[in-house]
């Protein structure tokens, strides 16, 4: 109802547990801290964090209350989590997915940019949750537009892989037209940050 704050849920999955099944604690968001931001956020994908210490959640819908969009709770007790910060990267909107690094930041992705259109973003966290650095728009995003959902990393082989997926703003009411959908694999140079090859899929 978009009344009361946004909530990371501890389930207990332990199978010969006699709470299977169920939820241990619910743990807001900070109303005190976000004020009106800890409301109307929908979390989507969690991302945990390569030494297992930091959740990450992104706020699908955070944008279109000019919000945070990014949440970090500490789960080093992970039946006790602790909101830990709130981040607003000022070029991207409409957060996705989040992969680790090993040395305890993230890859992000999101589907648009300031405007919640095309081009998306990808931003690296570090493991403090600030923000390193906002990766480029690819030279061939007027072809195969960047609206960047998935992603992979594979450390050892210096390789990320993303996926595009749609246009945001197209799929809201206000966009007054058919969601754009978008199909491409985008193969990036992990150390350089760059895109290597962009792959077509379908239409």
């Amino acid at each position: 109802a978009h009344d009361a704050p946004d909530f990371l849920a501890v389930v207990d999955f332990d199978s010969d547990s006699p709470r299977y099944g169920k939820i241990l604690r619910i743990v807001p968001l900070p109303a005190g801290v976000l004020g009106t931001g800890a409301v109307g956020n929908e979390p989507h994908h969690a991302g945990l964090s390569s030494d297992g210490r930091t959740l990450a959640l992104g706020g699908l819908l955070s944008f279109l209350r000019g919000q945070p969009q990014v949440f970090f709770f500490d789960v080093t007790q992970p039946r006790h989590p602790k909101f830990a910060g709130a981040n607003n990267p000022a070029e991207a909107s409409i957060t996705d997915e989040f992969a680790p690094l090993r040395n305890g930041g993230f890859i992000a992705t999101f589907m648009g940019g300031p405007s919640g259109a095309h081009p998306g973003r990808v931003v690296e966290y570090d493991s403090r949750h600030n923000v390193v650095r906002t990766l480029p728009t690819p030279d061939d995003d007027a072809q195969y537009p960047f609206n960047p959902h998935g992603v992979s990393i594979d450390e050892a082989n210096n390789l990320m892989v993303t996926s595009d997926y749609v246009c945001p703003v197209s799929t809201l009411h206000v966009g007054g037209g058919v969601p754009h959908l978008d199909g491409s694999i985008r193969v990036w140079n992990l150390t350089k940050r760059s895109i290597e090859r962009t792959i077509p899929v379908g239409d």
